[in-house]
């Protein structure tokens, strides 16, 4: 059988907009949809570090199931100018009681989020990443001050 190993590709934090900022769609049929803005951040690993754009947005929904599934896109720059496109897909899995609070703007201090990364990138030192099968496991951090959101990425092995 095969063993799923890991590497460290980089740790990565984002701000992302104040909730009372966050643009709400509302239920469409399949959920509960809001956009969270991200504000920009940092990220650094052994071969790459740089910023994160203050440009994308995490397109959350909140499923019937208590499930709120992430749909984030983001733009890296690494500190040698490289532009890097990172989109992931994940879950951040909570209690009843606890989405009807986040529904109501009752925000906990932190909450456990899973994701799947996938890179695209034309500039040759990077290009590598386009290929990498990655996972991410981090928090989102509700912080009234400074909401953000950090993990660490890895690449499958």
């Amino acid at each position: 059988m095969y063993e799923l190993k890991t590497e460290v590709l980089f740790d990565i934090r984002f701000s992302v907009a104040h909730p009372s900022e966050f643009i709400y769609v509302g239920n469409g049929g399949s959920g509960f949809r809001g956009v969270a803005p991200i504000t920009g951040g940092n990220f650094q690993g052994p071969k790459l570090r740089g910023i994160v754009k203050p440009f994308g947005a995490d397109w959350f929904l909140v499923r019937q199931d208590n499930t709120f599934t992430i749909d984030v896109r983001i733009l890296l720059v690494t500190d040698d100018d490289a532009v890097i496109h990172m989109s992931y897909n994940g879950l951040m899995v909570a209690d009843p009681s606890t989405v009807e609070k986040i529904l109501q703007g009752d925000y906990p201090p932190a909450a456990q989020c899973l994701s799947t990364p996938k890179f695209e990138t034309g500039h040759e030192k990077y290009k590598w990443l386009n290929k990498e099968v990655a996972v991410g496991t981090g928090n989102v951090y509700f912080d009234e001050t400074d909401p953000h959101v950090a993990y660490t990425i890895y690449a499958l092995r």
